[in-house]
């Protein structure tokens, strides 16, 4: 798990240290999780977990004989926002492809803005790389691409700073949420039928511009389209993990 510590991969880990612990998993599955700083309590944590195993490695040095070296089959990665965040995560997927991985799932960004003509870099990049994964060359490599509208940890907590609407509908959602769901991706013994699949996650309520100023007394400049509302979440989902935390009772 690349990103084993972060907003989404903290859930990711605890969430298949449960299952494995919980089911008749063959006694040779390992959980490989990476971070940068195994010293870091957050690491020291999810290491007491049963059926983790921590490595202190940058997953943007990873190549395809490391994969195959430690019998990685399925994959996460959640990366980061810099300017070669392509360059990287690009050569990551290159590397499982070569190795023979399976199956990989990904965090990716709010779902409107993940087109080629994006005004923002970061987008655009998430473009290209489901592009590249959905394209012929890695037919073998199965992925799904997880689209959170925005998290709620940036929508409320960063609310004086956010550019929020003042009526229009978000559906934020918990980063545990989404790590969460794609655990149980990963735990899928068939992935196949998420092959490709680039699902819109939300939280379980909306909740507007006008209601946040309501609650830190700030007024943000408005931007947003009302693109993001609850009711674009996929329904798969909903049918495999409905969201359990609100925005409103964050």
């Amino acid at each position: 798990m690349a990103g084993a510590t972060g907003n989404t991969g903290r859930s990711v880990v605890e969430t298949l240290s449960h299952f494995v612990s919980n089911s008749d998993a063959p006694p040779n599955i390992r959980i490989l999780a990476l971070t940068r700083s195994i010293d870091s309590s957050t690491a020291q944590r999810l290491a007491s977990l049963p059926n983790i195993t921590f490595v202190e490695k940058n997953w943007v040095d990873i190549d395809a004989l490391w994969l195959h070296e430690q019998k990685v089959s399925k994959a996460f990665v959640a990366s980061h926002s810099s300017p070669n965040q392509f360059a990287e995560e690009s050569t990551f997927h290159q590397a499982a492809l070569k190795a023979g991985v399976q199956y990989v799932v990904r965090i990716s960004t709010t779902a409107p803005n993940v087109r080629p003509d994006s005004n923002a870099y970061y987008p655009r990049a998430h473009w290209a790389i489901e592009t590249m994964l959905g394209s012929p060359e890695f037919e073998e490599l199965k992925w799904t691409s997880l689209q959170p509208n925005i998290f709620l940890s940036l929508h409320l907590y960063g609310a004086v700073g956010l550019i929020a609407d003042k009526d229009a509908p978000v559906g934020a959602i918990d980063g545990d949420d989404v790590g969460t769901f794609a655990a149980h991706l990963l735990w899928d013994q068939d992935p196949s039928r998420y092959n490709g699949k680039k699902y819109i996650l939300n939280g379980p309520t909306d909740v507007t511009g006008q209601e946040i100023v309501q609650w830190v007394e700030a007024a943000p400049v408005s931007l947003w389209e009302g693109k993001c509302p609850a009711s674009t979440t996929s329904k798969e989902f909903i049918e495999i993990l409905a969201p359990s935390r609100s925005v409103v009772h964050a």
